[in-house]
């Protein structure tokens, strides 16, 4: 019981010290200044307070409001708008054809002068024979038709007629043979210097193609009555004789080869 007592007192002795001790007052030289904020030449204190005082309200710093930068303005750009030249349109211009000549008969003279230019040729004769000449400068081809049909080759003075696979020599041939149908056309120019007297049918077709088919009013008896101009080359196309004689002339200038006849047996 004693000892309860005596912590009880030593207790009570230690609150009533506490009481009669005077309060510390720090002074107002004690204020701490602090740096809440800094930012450049801005700067917000504030101050360290007595317990009795009531701290200074804090004034927060001015918001800077940042100063808009003018913006460059852009500038536009314009783009030149490439102008088309118009383009000229070519116009098909239509060749006209060339339109034949009227003639008061046929060119003689021209005809006999285009066909000795002309080098290879193919030649019919119609009427009392049927033949084909294909023409060469070194020989001819000769094709005799009809019911003893015959082939034949005109070298230099000689004729060779096919046997088979071989060629014979051809004694006394006709002269049907031995001439070339082109050489008798071309004695036309003869009649150049000789006024007769001309007819123009019309515009005929041959195998040459197009030709003025000219009548021959007053032939002498060995001229043809007919002649076949070519419309565009004036080469003779066709050639009629009294008697129903005809020589056509085709194929000018085309791959006409006849070869030497050979192996020849007597």
């Amino acid at each position: 019981m004693r000892g309860w007592l005596a912590l009880f007192v030593a207790a009570l002795l230690t609150a009533c010290r506490a009481a009669n001790l005077p309060s510390r007052d720090p002074g107002p030289s004690l204020n701490v200044v602090r740096i809440v904020d800094h930012r450049g030449d801005d700067e917000v204190r504030i101050s360290s307070v007595r317990p009795n005082e009531t701290p200074p309200r804090l004034t927060p710093p001015p918001t800077r409001t940042p100063t808009p930068t003018p913006s460059a303005t852009p500038t536009a750009t314009v783009t030149p708008t490439a102008t088309r030249t118009p383009r000229a349109t070519a116009t098909a211009t239509a060749t006209p054809s060339p339109s034949p000549t009227p003639r008061l008969g046929p060119d003689l003279r021209k005809m006999a002068a285009a066909l000795d230019g002309v080098q290879r040729m193919r030649a019919s004769l119609t009427g009392p024979a049927d033949l084909t000449q294909e023409i060469t400068p070194d020989r001819t081809r000769v094709y005799v038709n009809g019911t003893r049909p015959m082939e034949l080759i005109v070298q230099g003075g000689e004729v060779f007629l096919r046997n088979g696979s071989f060629w014979r020599r051809y004694p006394n041939p006709p002269a049907y043979v031995l001439d070339r149908l082109d050489k008798g056309v071309a004695q036309l120019g003869a009649m150049a210097g000789l006024r007769h007297q001309y007819a123009l049918v019309g515009t005929a077709k041959a195998r040459a193609g197009r030709c003025f088919d000219w009548q021959v009013l007053d032939p002498l008896p060995n001229e043809p009555d007919r002649i076949c101009q070519g419309v565009f080359d004036d080469l003779p196309y066709r050639v009629q004789r009294p008697g129903g004689v005809t020589v056509e002339l085709y194929d000018f200038d085309q791959q006409i080869d006849v070869a030497e006849p050979w192996p020849v047996t007597d």
